[in-house]
């Protein structure tokens, strides 16, 4: 029998480990965002010139958050795991980032549950609609 303090015990242990997962990847998302792209090293201040003309290279943690979008605008990122992937604060984060990227609204994830809802919605929906039309 499972008492209310294992399940709170559980609770705690599954949010602890939720926490730990979103720290892990929000630092790696620091980390890649402070690395030199051309060597993969940390930067040490920055590169003073690039930043003062504003040419300043496509850093791999961008080219990670293009790779996280391109993903997402083709349905095979939930908005959840874009969201925190690359490390937005929320979903109008994510919107502004793909349309700066030119990139579409996302589709549904092309999943066998997506299949199966779609199969449905026409079973159910088509002969509704038929029946509208006379």
């Amino acid at each position: 029998m499972i008492t209310s303090q294992s399940e709170s015990a559980v609770g705690q242990a599954v949010e602890l480990s939720q926490r730990v997962i979103l720290a892990t990847k929000r630092a790696t998302i620091t980390t890649l965002k402070n690395q030199d792209p051309s060597s993969g090293q940390n930067k040490a201040g920055g590169n003073p010139a690039s930043a003062a003309d504003g040419t300043d290279d496509v850093t791999l943690a961008d080219k990670a958050q293009i790779e996280i979008l391109r993903k997402y605008a083709d349905g095979l990122l939930g908005t959840g795991e874009a969201i925190e992937f690359a490390g937005f604060n929320d979903y109008a984060d994510l919107l502004i980032a793909l349309a700066q990227n030119g990139m579409t609204l996302p589709k549904p994830a092309d999943t066998r549950l997506h299949q199966l809802h779609l199969r449905y919605a026409r079973e159910v929906l088509q002969p509704i609609l038929r029946c509208h039309d006379r």
